[in-house]
């Protein structure tokens, strides 16, 4: 299903965006909900979703505080966070914002988006039908598909003078058998996804940091197809991709930066994440809101 962002007026702090659909193979499946601010589902799946909002903001605050885009899985009436992106404002200038994830639904379940700016922040959210502020997103049968979310561990932050240092993160979704995070009494605990079964796998890396750096890039490697095989670990590491990002004006502000993939996996393939500063340091890495890692299985 593809759904437009429908265009509103100024708009100070919180704004939950209100979708038209441009297209959809199943309207039984998916479609919208009564006030149009959501996506319903009738049946049991894995979703992948794609957001991104266009927008024009006004007001010094919106440089200083940044805008964050939050998606919510709504279930029996409750409304749970599911995953939270920051991007620096702008202060008289057009910019975007975008979120992508992965999650099991349940029939009844919804999906909606709300975007957060300061409050003295004035910002025109942009919508028409040449599709400039987009909702993607695709059903697969819970049969067929699965997916996990893992934030940025708390402990063992990259800082200062960052050179190819992995990411660690913990497991914020439930156990699942075709993925997962290395556990205890592995070397690479908390730092390896590895999968289990073969199928295409495709992710979604996002990290809120401050740092000086005058480019700081994210990679995602394959460590190895052989699960505890000694002699695959001695291979050299293939990246499957990466990701840049430019120099802050100000080192003190928080940036960001995303990483989408789409790869096939085997049982036993892991990957992992490394960050690389070139030139500078990095200050702060966010592990409570802004950071995290989103991924959707289906078999070959």
């Amino acid at each position: 299903m593809t759904a437009q962002a429908i265009v509103s007026a100024h708009y100070h702090t919180n704004y939950r965006p209100a979708f038209r659909i441009a297209s959809t193979s199943d309207p039984y499946i998916v479609g919208l909900t009564h006030d149009s601010r959501g996506i319903r589902f009738t049946e049991s799946g894995t979703v992948r979703f794609v957001f991104q909002q266009a927008l024009y903001s006004m007001g010094q605050a919106c440089v200083s505080d940044g805008f964050q885009l939050v998606a919510y899985l709504n279930k029996n009436g409750t409304s749970m966070e599911m995953l939270r992106v920051f991007k620096p404002g702008v202060h008289y200038r057009d910019t975007s914002i975008s979120l992508s994830g992965a999650t099991r639904v349940s029939p009844g379940d919804a999906i909606s988006f709300e975007i957060l700016s300061p409050a003295q922040c004035n910002v025109r959210f942009f919508g028409d039908e040449t599709a400039i502020s987009l909702l993607s997103l695709f059903w697969v049968p819970a049969a067929i598909s699965s997916s996990m979310t893992a934030a940025v561990a708390s402990t063992g932050l990259p800082s200062g003078a960052v050179r190819n240092k992995p990411l660690f993160f913990h497991q914020t979704s439930s156990q699942v058998p075709q993925m997962g995070l290395l556990g205890k009494g592995s070397p690479r605990q908390r730092k390896d996804f590895v999968f289990r079964e073969s199928g295409t796998v495709s992710v979604a890396l996002d990290l809120k940091l401050i740092h000086s750096c005058s480019l700081v890039k994210v990679t995602l490697l394959r460590q190895s197809d052989s699960e505890g095989s000694h002699e695959a670990d001695r291979l050299q590491p293939v990246p499957i991709a990466q990701q840049v990002t430019g120099q802050m004006l100000e080192g003190s502000q928080w940036a960001s930066m995303s990483l989408r993939a789409s790869f096939q996996v085997y049982n036993g393939t892991s990957v992992f994440f490394i960050l690389d500063c070139v030139r500078g340091r990095v200050n702060q890495i966010s592990h409570q809101t802004g950071s995290g890692v989103s991924a959707l299985w289906v078999p070959a």
